[in-house]
């Protein structure tokens, strides 16, 4: 996303934010660049999804999806796609024991 202020249009913006309170510029700035930064789609063994900054290396036992993009376009990613939010193993136990709950 882009976008240009004239200077006038930049002196109010900046008199906006520098009449806020420090602590929340710092969390609308760190907001921000969180949105804007580009995620990778992450899934675990369970096949649980979640999203990661793109250029960090990946926590232990998460593996790359194969999408990325900012932090809305990851999360609407993740909501097409991860449609049984049951983790893998709850998914194999109840397909396995079906034919006890049915008898």
């Amino acid at each position: 996303m882009t976008f240009s202020l004239d200077a006038r249009e930049s002196a109010v913006y900046l008199d906006q934010i520098a009449a806020q309170p420090l602590d929340a510029v710092a969390e609308w700035t760190m907001a921000e660049m969180r949105r804007t930064r580009v995620h990778a789609v992450v899934v675990n063994s369970e096949e649980q999804y979640s999203i990661w900054p793109e250029d960090r290396d990946l926590p232990a036992g998460w593996r790359r999806d194969g999408f990325t993009g900012d932090e809305d376009e990851c999360l609407a990613y993740i909501d097409a796609h991860w449609t049984d939010m049951r983790p893998l193993s709850v998914r194999e136990w109840m397909r396995d024991h079906e034919h006890n709950v049915s008898s």
